[in-house]
């Protein structure tokens, strides 16, 4: 397959249910390679040295260049090569590349989603704004360079961005529109959950919807995503008042200033250009080292999926060396307590390779709970039942006096700010213990919602009273039914603990708290990592979406993101839909840096996790109740991890 292509079947084209896109956009087949692309008008990765053709130009521009490595710009590459543009010192020009729809597609479209992955390079501290890509409709007439417009004439909707402040970017649009005030453009900036305030050195995904208004009507819309959230919405736009005029091209300019100019070189990374009809969203995987994870197909011809029992193979036969696989299950029992690796499993391409003497051992998981917890929100912004922004006070009025803006998308990443009567203390268990967690206290933990994070079972647990609401059932009842049943889940070896009957629902633990958890064997269990890693596909049968897989493996929760409680301990850079991800932290580091990029993982008190390694087609797991005799920590996961890593061979 061409890379083009792959790309094609690789975008997530369609993240309209997950992210909050715009009501009725249809998720695309993206991951199917049997399905039409016509939605998707241009894409391009910039790994032919030729790229500036598909745009249709003549020659490259001389402030770019094709990179794999800038080692002295701290560049990492997203996939392969990556286009990177300067703008030189006492200048303003980095480069402007259109690509006209007209020409290219023969047709002008009247809305369209543009994405772009954007990294700003080492040396990018712009002291003052300038433009940044975005769409342009000016006809050579008007809407740019300070050339107003009448409605007839031309508009814009490049991106912009302001000078940087605190290490960080801000970013929006700059619209040449009818309804602007004096010689230049309206700014506005993407301030939605601060999402819209870049770092230098790491890969964004931004993406940009227009469209276009009903010709003298102000109901133009624009739309902002950072790494799949919504970032920015304005709904009220005239950009035109006769049809003539549309969406003449998706402008890639980058420019500096007006009348001032860079005071030093500076230069900005670009990778995975796609235009499209639907929406789009990130891509699964985030790095030249995730082409594993990005090539695979969850139904590949290697992988294999357990009836009634997991089909067990030599680690040679999967392309595991023993002795090497056995010296890193050494260095965990090491580091682990009384219970060592008696409940581990380690699984390769569907097949288990090695597994401890007491794998069978039923008990609860904690934590974990909370990646089950998340997995029902899935299932029910699958059947459009809900989507992130759905608000909890919606189907819990009691949340209405303190909580009213906390969504299901707070509650997931832990941002809520959710506080229950009885949430003091309890000796050492700080983070959320009430007892009567469904009773909202009259101050929140902090506020507004989205703008901390604070790890919290009180939330946890209201969240899945909310789930239940919606769902109309019992959340295990409906992950019985859509996910454990179809997986072959023994149903004598897993059980999801219950509070009680609320207005007539059972209501099972959101969190994992007070023995309310799932109570699930280390060899069942494996069977629901073995799901995410073949993400949300069961041997052909799709039971959950792989949007939302891909969504809630990666990061959600922004590095940048400050801490909402002392007792809280990582998240920032590392936390998706309650799956930990190997995210780079505030402290600029992974959360298990041995790892592959793509690991993520269910994790729990009492040294008990699932990780998921799409990179090596692997399921570990180690559950256990010995967290009393020695804990197991990140960094002792993360050496585990790179010594299991040593021992693959292919």
């Amino acid at each position: 397959m061409h890379k083009e292509q792959a790309v094609l079947v690789l975008a997530v084209i369609g993240v309209a249910a997950v992210f909050g896109f715009s009501s009725g956009a249809l998720w695309a087949a993206a991951s199917d390679p049997a399905a039409p692309s016509a939605d998707v008008l241009f894409s391009c990765t910039f790994e032919s040295d030729s790229w500036f053709k598909e745009w249709g130009l003549r020659a490259a521009d001389p402030h770019t260049a094709l990179v794999a490595e800038d080692a002295d710009l701290k560049f990492e590459p997203f996939r392969g090569k990556a286009l990177r543009i300067k703008v030189d010192r006492g200048g303003h020009y980095g480069v402007s590349i259109p690509f006209a729809f007209q020409k290219r597609v023969g047709f002008e479209p009247e809305e369209v989603y543009f994405r772009y992955y954007l990294r700003l390079a080492d040396d990018w501290n712009p002291r003052r704004g300038g433009k940044f890509p975005g769409f342009g409709g000016t006809y050579g007439r008007a809407g740019w360079g300070g050339r107003r417009v009448n409605g007839r004439d031309g508009w814009s909707a490049r991106g912009l961005f302001r000078g940087q402040k605190d290490g960080k970017t801000p970013i929006g649009f700059y619209c040449y529109h009818a309804d602007m005030r004096g010689q230049y453009g309206s700014e506005w900036v993407w301030d939605r959950d601060n999402l819209g305030l870049l770092e230098n050195n790491r890969w964004y995904c931004i993406e940009q919807y227009v469209k276009m208004n009903t010709p003298g009507k102000n109901d133009g819309i624009l739309r902002g995503w950072v790494d799949g959230r919504l970032a920015f919405e304005k709904t009220d736009i005239r950009m035109r008042d006769v049809p003539a005029l549309k969406i003449e091209s998706v402008w890639v300019n980058i420019y500096l200033g007006g009348t001032w100019t860079a005071e030093r070189d500076h230069h900005l990374y670009i990778d995975e250009v796609v235009i499209s009809r639907k929406p789009i969203g990130p891509l699964a995987a985030a790095s030249k080292a995730d082409a594993l994870t990005a090539s695979r197909s969850p139904a590949q011809a290697d992988m294999a999926f357990p009836k009634t029992a997991w089909e067990e193979a030599a680690p040679e036969s999967q392309g595991v060396d023993s002795a090497t696989l056995q010296q890193a299950l050494d260095y965990l029992r090491e580091n682990a307590g009384r219970d060592g690796i008696r409940e581990v499993v380690v699984i390769r391409n569907g097949r288990l390779i090695w597994k401890g003497n007491n794998i069978d051992h039923q008990h609860g998981v904690w934590s974990c709970t909370k990646s089950f917890t998340s997995t029902v929100l899935g299932l029910l912004i699958d059947d459009g039942k809900a989507t992130l922004d759905t608000a909890a006070m919606k189907y819990l009025p009691a949340m209405s006096k303190t909580f009213p803006g906390v969504t299901l998308r707070h509650f997931t990443t832990m941002t809520s700010g959710y506080y229950a009567v009885g949430d003091e203390p309890l000796g050492t268990y700080a983070h959320g213990p009430s007892p009567t967690w469904w009773l909202p206290a009259d101050k929140p933990l902090f506020a507004p919602p989205g703008s901390r994070y604070a790890y919290w079972d009180s939330a946890m647990n209201q969240f899945g009273y909310v789930l239940t609401r919606i769902a109309g059932e019992p959340l295990e009842d409906l992950f019985k039914r859509r996910i454990a049943d179809p997986i072959g889940m023994d149903r004598a070896k897993w059980d999801w603990g219950e509070f009680a009957d609320i207005e007539g629902l059972k209501v099972n633990g959101g969190s994992g708290n007070s023995s309310r958890h799932m109570m699930i064997s280390a060899r069942e269990i494996a069977r629901f990592g073995h799901l995410f890693l073949n993400r949300g596909n069961w041997n052909g049968r799709q039971l959950i979406s792989t949007q939302w897989v891909d969504a809630a493996t990666t990061v959600q929760v922004p590095a940048t993101i400050p801490i909402g409680h002392p007792s809280s301990n990582g998240g920032p850079g590392q936390y998706g839909f309650n799956w930990w991800v190997n995210g780079i932290g505030p402290d600029g580091q992974r959360k298990w840096p041995e790892a592959p990029p793509h690991t993520f993982a269910a994790m729990g008190h009492n040294n008990n996790v699932v990780f998921v390694i799409p990179e090596w087609r692997m399921v570990v797991v180690r559950l256990g109740l010995d967290q009393k005799d020695r804990r197991i920590g990140d960094a002792a996961y993360s050496a585990f991890l790179g010594k299991v890593g040593a021992a693959i061979k292919d």
